[in-house]
This record gives structure tokens, sequence and C-alpha cells, in this order.
């Protein structure tokens, strides 16, 4: 599912910042008629349609936006505990590098609506495509790469988030859009 669709979504009033797919009634514009509704549990099981064809339906569901949610939650709230370790705020941020998949042709202002980057990164945030692979691209052509790459996990400082509490509350204050 597309962090841009979702950001899309919130844009067009189809989707509220607690995540959830409003219903087609509640959506005053023409994009109420790819809502499906189906009742389901507490939260329904709304979805959107982001494709119809003659073999079937793309949808973005209810569980799709969870999912969403959830990794953004995880990701806001790493950034935060580590940034908060170091002593440091939003605005001491000189540059943000987006790798793997997020730093693979994502529209970081897109991020930035859904909460994943804080707004004010956007000018110092650069996308790295696929890190790991241009790393050891790196440590294998050359000697200096390895000594340097070995010289900052030297330094590096390991810090467990795994039953943190700062973590969990700031996990459960990013979880909305």
């Amino acid at each position: 599912m597309g962090r841009e669709e979702a950001a899309g979504l919130l844009r067009a009033g189809v989707i509220e910042r607690s995540g959830r797919i409003k219903s087609s009634e509640e959506v005053s514009n023409n994009l109420s008629v790819r809502i499906k509704e189906e009742a389901r549990g507490d939260l329904g099981a709304n979805s959107f349609v982001l494709y119809r064809g003659s073999g079937g339906e793309v949808t973005l569901t209810q569980r799709d936006i969870r999912s969403l949610q959830t990794a953004k939650a995880a990701i806001r709230a790493g950034v935060s505990v580590l940034m908060r370790k170091a002593g440091v705020g939003p605005a001491d941020v000189e540059r943000v590098h987006l790798a793997g998949a997020f730093g693979a042709n994502i529209d970081k202002v897109s991020l930035a609506e859904i909460g994943v980057l804080d707004p004010g990164w956007l000018p110092v945030t650069e996308f790295a495509g696929d890190a790991a692979l241009k790393g050891v691209e790196m440590v294998i052509g050359s000697r200096d790469s390895k000594a340097e790459a070995e010289r900052i996990a030297g330094e590096a400082t390991y810090l467990s988030l795994s039953g943190s509490a700062l973590f969990e509350g700031e996990f459960i204050a990013n979880m909305d859009f």
C-alpha cells in the first residue's frame, strides 16, 4: 500500500487522521463512489477502490491503512527516542537519508503529510536508494572505504527500543496521521 495514496486520500477527506476510511455518505466528493462498505466489527471494513478493471479490483483496505500507521508510528517513535537520547530536536537535524523501499521513488511531501517525516526536514531529505548494496560495493572496492566503515561501526552506540516505556509512549502518540 502506497504512502502517496494514503496522503492523497487524507487530503481528499476519504481517510480521517485516525486512519479510519470514511463511509461513502461521509465523503462529499466524487471519490465517495470508490468506497466499498462492509460492516465487520467496530471499525467496519471499508475499503477504497484504487483500480477497477475487467480482471478485478485493487483496493486499499482498512487493514492496509492500519499497517501503514503501525509502520509510521514505529519509525517516528524510534527517531524521537534516538533524538531525545542524543539531546537534539527536529530543528537540529541537518540531513535525512531515506534508504531501502522508503528511499526509492517515494514523494517526501507525502511522507510528511502522513507523519513519517517532520515537515521541517523536507529541504534536507535525500533519497539513498539501496544504501546497503551501495555500502557493500564501496567496501569491496576500496580498503579506505572498508576502514572508514569499521571506524564508524566502532563509534556507533546500540540503543534497544524493545520494552522501552519511552518508545511505547511515542509509538502510541504517533499512530494518527
